[in-house]
């Protein structure tokens, strides 16, 4: 050994020995390489403990998807599961190949078939990668679920469990969108009609959460010195008013009522308080699934009044855009779907 080499293993030596004069630092080595001989490693005890991995891996992501009616059998798994991540959530993932080692993103998919995340990383250059969901941290504070709730055949509605989200499964898109006139699989027929059931009891689940919250939030108004108000129905009654003042003021503008049949002006009154509705809706900034159901009601209110013969001119002409507009509104998404029926008191 050359004499510069030899200079910079004793100077690494030395360093070595100082760390090991740490408390802390010498028992991790004593954890990491002091075996006795009856637990001297091998390559079975490797591959059993990866095996039981796997198993408790697959074991969690049953239980995140609710394809488990038995709890019983999860006995060696923790008291709380945490729940899969979701688009949108900042993470820290671990990157393979080229760039290889740990880089922050964002969640953009989630693929539950094969229990990846697809993540785009923020460093330039780096791009959008699909990564197992065991090399993928939360940097937000993770949510969890009693294990034991996941053996109820209903998602609980209890305020202090987090309800399910809705993932976006990637594997769907791509037959569709290649099928066009080609017959599809009957076993892709099967977890799409799955995913739909599964997404009707979602909808379902949720409007009994945001009901019990209502109900919540005016038991708890009282106790706070304030009068529980129907904000949605208020808002709705104010348009209303202004409306029929805004239709009246113009059918009389020229001294003689521009239209004179009462039901065309309701409607013209009507057609024109949904229009103030989504003018406040717009202007209000937080938007709800209640107000958005204020808004479908008077649509509903609205269809009632029309003639059958009539029906399919309002939907083309001023439902279907209305959707747009409650979609649009919304900076969460389709709260409108949930505002569509009425809520389940079920």
């Amino acid at each position: 050994m050359s004499t510069p080499d030899k200079k910079a293993s004793q100077k690494i030596g030395f360093r070595l020995r100082n760390l090991l004069k740490l408390p802390k630092a010498h028992k991790w080595c004593i954890y990491e390489w002091f075996y006795s001989n009856i637990d001297k490693c091998s390559s079975a005890f490797f591959e059993e403990e990866r095996s039981a991995l796997k198993q408790k891996r697959q074991k969690i992501r049953l239980l995140q998807q609710r394809k488990v009616a038995d709890v019983s059998q999860f006995k060696d798994l923790p008291d709380e599961i945490p729940l899969p991540l979701v688009i949108g959530t900042k993470v820290t993932a671990r990157l393979r190949g080229v760039h290889d080692g740990l880089f922050t993103g964002q969640i953009d998919a989630v693929d539950t078939l094969n229990a990846t995340y697809r993540v785009t990383f923020d460093r330039t250059g780096l791009g959008t990668h699909t990564i197992p969901d065991y090399e993928v941290l939360s940097n937000e504070p993770h949510e969890t679920m009693p294990i034991a709730a996941f053996g109820q055949k209903q998602r609980p509605s209890r305020f202090f469990v987090t309800p399910p989200r809705l993932h976006y499964t990637p594997p769907l898109q791509s037959p569709i969108t290649k099928s066009y006139s080609m017959p599809i699989s009957i076993e892709f027929q099967r977890r799409y009609a799955t995913i739909v059931l599964e997404l009707e009891q979602l909808n379902k689940d949720l409007n009994k959460v945001l009901h019990k919250v209502q109900q919540y939030c005016y038991e708890l108004a009282p106790d706070q010195g304030l009068q529980p108000a129907d904000q949605p129905t208020d808002m709705r009654r104010r348009c209303e008013e202004e409306a029929q003042e805004i239709v009246r003021h113009a059918n009389s503008s020229t001294g003689q009522p521009c239209v004179e049949n009462e039901n065309l002006t309701d409607l013209i009154s009507r057609l024109t308080a949904i229009l103030l509705q989504i003018k406040c809706l717009a202007e209000g900034g937080d938007l709800n699934s209640f107000e958005f159901k204020s808004l479908t009601d008077s649509l509903n209110d609205i269809k009632s009044t029309i003639d059958a013969s009539n029906i399919s001119c309002f939907q083309n002409n001023v439902e279907i855009h209305v959707a747009h507009i409650q979609s649009g509104l919304s900076q969460m998404g389709n709260l409108h779907a949930f505002a569509a029926n009425n809520t389940n008191r079920d």
